[in-house]
């Protein structure tokens, strides 16, 4: 998936970023932060002008989640965010 460009490193835990797409894949994210991982930023493309992060960490975004369930008392799932988005709106 990322053959044409080298995956960063994380600033913060240094492991390998994974790519944010666009549009719809032919198959779901692997979720484990490998080389076939990546992050599905929607079917439309952003905007001309319109800055959108490139890559980002599945290792951190995990790390962040096990914190927030230990917080809360509960355990989210790969749609945490969402989850908490759609719990403000009740």
């Amino acid at each position: 998936m990322t053959a044409e460009k080298q995956r960063p490193p994380c600033p913060e835990c240094k492991s390998l970023m994974i790519p944010y797409i666009y549009g719809k894949p032919s198959r779901l994210p692997t979720e484990d932060g490998g080389p076939d991982d990546f992050y599905i930023m929607g079917s439309l493309p952003p905007e001309r002008g319109e800055t959108v992060p490139e890559w980002g960490c599945r290792i951190c975004q995990i790390k962040d989640r096990e914190e927030l369930d230990r917080e809360l008392g509960r355990e989210f799932g790969p749609n945490w965010m969402h989850d908490l988005m759609d719990e403000d709106e009740d």
